[in-house]
């Protein structure tokens, strides 16, 4: 043909490395609890628009004025009372914070629920990303299949005493 005669043609094109990039990119260890914090928010927010349940919150939050508030006298009740048979001074002073910033309104202590709730998935997350990556840095890569090799016993050591001995 005509006027073709020079031109190279790349063969064979690498596009590989471009969706591999973008997906490395998005599924990164510092991207997947982000992503997973984000769905787990979104999944759960229509509990937002719920009320109080009738489990135990007319005990322990609309029937009960000791939590309401941050005070040293709500503290104090907080760290040193036991209500229906548990002690959970951190759970009170979450819905001690959730009083004084939403008062009673039930959305503001799911939010404070639902916010804990992702945050925790997220933290778990990248807990379990890191100690994957921690183990394929150390070599481990077979999980503990190759772990017990740093704390095996030397053979000497693993000799059964005699009764003669």
């Amino acid at each position: 043909m005509p006027g073709i005669e020079g031109v190279e043609v790349a063969v064979g094109t690498p596009t590989r490395p471009i969706e591999r990039t973008l997906s490395t990119r998005l599924l990164s260890p510092r991207v997947i609890p982000l992503l997973l914090a984000l769905v787990t928010f979104l999944v759960f927010m229509p509990t937002l628009w719920n009320d109080f349940v009738e489990w135990d919150d007319q005990v322990n939050l609309t029937g009960n004025q000791e939590y309401r508030g941050l005070m040293w006298p709500h503290i104090r009740w907080m760290f040193t009372t036991v209500l229906l048979g548990h002690w959970i001074p951190l759970t009170w002073l979450t819905f001690g914070l959730d009083f004084v910033i939403w008062g009673m309104k039930p959305a503001g202590y799911h939010l404070t629920s639902l916010v804990i709730f992702a945050a925790n998935v997220s933290v778990s997350v990248f807990y379990f990303v890191a100690l994957r990556l921690l183990r394929r840095a150390a070599g481990f890569a077979g999980g503990g299949g190759r772990g017990h090799a740093l704390f095996r016993r030397p053979p000497a050591a693993r000799r059964v005493p005699q009764l003669g001995d």
